[in-house]
C-alpha cells in the first residue's frame, strides 16, 4: 500500500466527513472485481501489534484483536486505529493493509464517545445522542466501561483533533439488545415463510397455555427423526409424516413407544424397581443382595467388622477358646457374575494377653473394645459397648456387646479371683462409589456379608464362659443422579 502524509490523510478525512452520507460514487468492474471511481478511507482497529515499523506491520498474527469497531466488549478503546485507502467496495480484512497509529498520546488524538438507549423503537425514530428523537433518552458510556445489559441501541462516534481543525465522524447506531417494538401490530398470521430459520429461540418464553400440534410431522424431538424412530438415543413427541400421534423416547435397546394408529403402548429392554434405591439401608446379618437402581449415580458404603468374644485366664475345665470377629465385606457384582471390587471391614481379635482386668474375690471381668462411628451421633446405631467380663466365681458369662462391640470376659475360678479380658472391638470402612470412577455400572449388583460376632471361652463345667462379640453392621446410600 502507497504511504500518505499525515496532511494528505486528515485531508482525505475532513472531505469524507463534508460529503453526504449515501456515496455518489459510481462503481465499475475492474477485471473479476467491482470497484469505486475514487479512493474510500477504511478505519479498523487492533488492541496490540507487533513489530510495528513505519506505521505498518508485515505478518497478520502482528495484530491483536483485529476489528472494526473501536471499543472492546468491556467498552475500552481500542490502543491502535489502521486506516485503509482504496477503491474497492469492500473493507480489507488484512491487518497488514492498513496504516496504523496509535489513539492516544499522539499528535491527532482521538476522542471516542459511546451514548446507550433503552427505547425499542423503531431505528429511524431514534434520533441521536446530539439530535435524540421524540421522547427518548440517550446516556452515555463512560470509557472502559460495558454496553449496559439493558441497552438496546449504542451510538458511537470520534474526533480526530489536529491542527487544521477536528473532524468528527458521523452517530454510527447498532442494535445490541432484542426487542420487538410496541408500535408493531400483527394483523395475519406470521408464517414461517416470514421468519429467518432458526432466528427464534424460546429461552425466555414460559408456556402458560396449550402448545397444539395439528400438521403432519409437527412435534418437540430431540435427536431422533420421526415418530417412529426406535433407533436413535431421545425424544419424539407429536405427529409422525403421516400425521398420526406419536411418543417415542429411549434408544435401540431400550425405549418405551406409543403407535398414535393402534394405541398400543411397548415398553421394549425397560427395567422395573420397588425402589429407586436411595433410601438408607442397614444390614445386621448374613448375606444379602442390594440391587442397584439405573437412576443412582452413587453410593455410599459405610461398614463395620464384628467384635471378637471375650476370654478366661486359662482353659481349666477345658472347653474352646475364644474367636476372632468375622469380617464385614461388600462385593460388586457385574451381570455376569464377576466380582468387579470387594471392600472390607476386618473383625476385632481376642484379646492377647486374656488375662488381667480385676483382682481380688468376687472382682468383675474388663469389658470388651467398644467401637463408635466416626460420624458421631448421626449414625449412632453404628456405635457399640463391648460385653462385661464375669464376676469371679459366679460362673456367669459376660454379656455380649453390640453393634460391632468386642465380647465380655467370664470370670477365672480358682485362687488368683481375676476375671478374664474382653474381646477387642472391629474396624470400620467407608467409601462413596460412582458411576464416574467407573466403581459401578447400573446392571451391577451389591453382595453383602455382614460379619459374626466371635465366640467367648466357655468351660466343659457348667458350659459358660466369655461373653460372645457383636455382630457387623453394614449401611447402604444411593443418590440419585
Amino acid at each position: 500500500m502507497a504511504k500518505i502524509s499525515e496532511t494528505e490523510l486528515q485531508k482525505r478525512l475532513r472531505k469524507l466527513e463534508s460529503e453526504p452520507v449515501a456515496s455518489t460514487a459510481l462503481v465499475s468492474r475492474v477485471g473479476d472485481q467491482y470497484e469505486y471511481d475514487k479512493d474510500f478511507v477504511y478505519i479498523a482497529y487492533a488492541s496490540a501489534l507487533a513489530n510495528l515499523s513505519a506505521n505498518a506491520i508485515t505478518n497478520q498474527s502482528d495484530a491483536t484483536d483485529f476489528q472494526f469497531s473501536p471499543y472492546n466488549a468491556s467498552g475500552t478503546l481500542m490502543a491502535y486505529r489502521g486506516y485503509f485507502i482504496n477503491k474497492s467496495i469492500y473493507q480489507s480484512g488484512d491487518p497488514t493493509d492498513y496504516f496504523w497509529e496509535s489513539t492516544s498520546g499522539t499528535a491527532g488524538f482521538t476522542s471516542s464517545e459511546r451514548y446507550h438507549t433503552t427505547s425499542t423503537g423503531l431505528q429511524e425514530s431514534l434520533g441521536n445522542p446530539t439530535k435524540p428523537g421524540t421522547n427518548i433518552t440517550w446516556t452515555v458510556i463512560a470509557a472502559g466501561t460495558a454496553v449496559p445489559s439493558a441497552a438496546v441501541y449504542v451510538a458511537e462516534r470520534f474526533t480526530i483533533t489536529t491542527t487544521a481543525g477536528a473532524i468528527t465522524s458521523e452517530w454510527k447506531i447498532k442494535t445490541v439488545g432484542k426487542h420487538i417494538d410496541s408500535t408493531v401490530v400483527a394483523t395475519g398470521a406470521i408464517t414461517s415463510a416470514a421468519v429467518t430459520a432458526d432466528a427464534i429461540t424460546v429461552d425466555k418464553i414460559d408456556l402458560n397455555g396449550t402448545l397444539s400440534v395439528t400438521a403432519n410431522s409437527g412435534a418437540i424431538r430431540w435427536n431422533k427423526s420421526d415418530g417412529d424412530d426406535t433407533t436413535n438415543a431421545g425424544l419424539f413427541m407429536g405427529n409422525n409424516s403421516g400425521g398420526s400421534p406419536r411418543f417415542v423416547i429411549g434408544s435401540t435397546n431400550s425405549f418405551i413407544y406409543f403407535n398414535g394408529t393402534t394405541g398400543v403402548v411397548s415398553a421394549v429392554g425397560v427395567s422395573e424397581s420397588a425402589t429407586v434405591g436411595n433410601e438408607e439401608t442397614f444390614y445386621s446379618s448374613g448375606t444379602s443382595i442390594f440391587t442397584i437402581s439405573p437412576l443412582l449415580d452413587e453410593i455410599n458404603v459405610q461398614m463395620v467388622g464384628a467384635g471378637a468374644g471375650g476370654c478366661k485366664m486359662s482353659n481349666i475345665d477345658g472347653g474352646a477358646a475364644a474367636t476372632n470377629g468375622g469380617a464385614t465385606t461388600v462385593k460388586v457384582i457385574t451381570n455376569v457374575g464377576g466380582t468387579r471390587a470387594t471392600y472390607t471391614a476386618a473383625g476385632g481379635t481376642i484379646n492377647s494377653s486374656c488375662s488381667g482386668g480385676g483382682g481380688g474375690n468376687f472382682s468383675a471381668g474388663t469389658p470388651g473394645g467398644t467401637f463408635s462411628h466416626p460420624g458421631g451421633s448421626v449414625h449412632s446405631s453404628f456405635a457399640g459397648t463391648g460385653g462385661a467380663g464375669g464376676a469371679y466365681n459366679t460362673n456367669n458369662p459376660g454379656s455380649a456387646g453390640g453393634t460391632g462391640a468386642g465380647g465380655g470376659g467370664q470370670g477365672n475360678g480358682g485362687s488368683s479371683g481375676n476375671a478374664g479380658d474382653g474381646g477387642n472391638a472391629a474396624s470400620f470402612y467407608t467409601i462413596t462409589l460412582t458411576t464416574a470412577s467407573s466403581h459401578f455400572v447400573s446392571t451391577d449388583h451389591l453382595e453383602i456379608t455382614v460379619g459374626a460376632g466371635g465366640q467367648g471361652r466357655w468351660t466343659e463345667r457348667d458350659g459358660r464362659g466369655g461373653g460372645d462379640g457383636g455382630g457387623g453392621r453394614v449401611r447402604i446410600k444411593g443418590e440419585l443422579a
